[in-house]
């Protein structure tokens, strides 16, 4: 079956001496794993940068009849995105928001409305001028895609937020699963910030750090056997 599609890339990494295989989150096949052939070679027509992080492409493939669960053949793509590339600060940060896209969802579950948040998301960061609480303000956003948006109710000030529960917490309710008290205010005044708002949300730098730590310890709390990630380092290296 041959099939176009538009896409997310998360990754790419090398499977020969020519190819690579990319992970691609597609709008109408949900997260896919694909094999790009030739790409790696010096005749090569691809460009093999336009399989970057967060790059949003359209994309031409192929699968065997019978063979769905496989691995799919990428044989055309290509992508009008380019200011990602050109600045180095959204480059760490489309590759920690496509590292936690890619260790929080699962392979196909095809999901529209997902799938829209996820482009126009992009779309904000390749406009957007200042970004330094982008990453912040899309992890937020994603838990309500993910299923575990933070439950406000009975949010009262001077909360603590429970990332085990997913709830803010009287003090007297306090345990080793709660944010600390500015993490937990801070991410309670950030709730309900759209994407195109990122600008608005206020946060020093060790603010922004010690959420983000947090916000993945939230992570790991909702996601049965969440990978590690890691590029919030090599983020936090370029940012600070």
């Amino acid at each position: 079956m041959r099939y176009s599609t538009g896409g997310i890339v998360l990754t790419h990494f090398k499977y020969s001496e020519s190819s690579v295989i990319a992970r691609v989150l597609t709008q109408d096949f949900g997260l896919q794993s694909y094999i790009v052939k030739g790409v790696r070679s010096k005749k090569s027509k691809s460009n093999l940068n336009l399989l970057r992080p967060l790059s949003l492409i359209d994309l031409e493939a192929f699968v065997k009849s019978g063979k769905e669960g496989g691995l799919h053949q990428l044989i055309s793509f290509s992508s009008s995105s380019h200011s990602v590339e050109q600045d180095f600060g959204k480059k760490a940060i489309a590759m920690f928001v496509a590292e936690v896209l890619l260790k929080s969802i699962e392979e196909g579950d095809p999901n529209p409305d997902f799938f829209k948040f996820v482009s126009n998301s992009v779309e904000v960061l390749e406009r957007a001028s200042s970004y330094l609480n982008y990453h912040v303000v899309f992890m937020i956003n994603l838990t309500r895609y993910l299923g575990f948006y933070p439950n406000i109710q009975d949010a009262k000030q001077g909360s603590y937020f429970n990332v085990v529960e997913g709830v803010f917490v009287i003090k007297t309710e306090y345990t080793k699963d709660c944010m600390s008290l500015d993490s937990s205010s801070k991410l309670h005044g950030l709730l309900g910030l759209q994407i195109t708002d990122h600008h608005i949300a206020d946060l020093s730098l060790k603010e922004r750090n010690a959420l983000i730590d947090e916000l993945l310890l939230f992570f790991n709390a909702q996601i049965p056997n969440m990978q590690t990630i890691n590029s919030h380092l090599i983020l936090r290296e370029v940012m600070n």
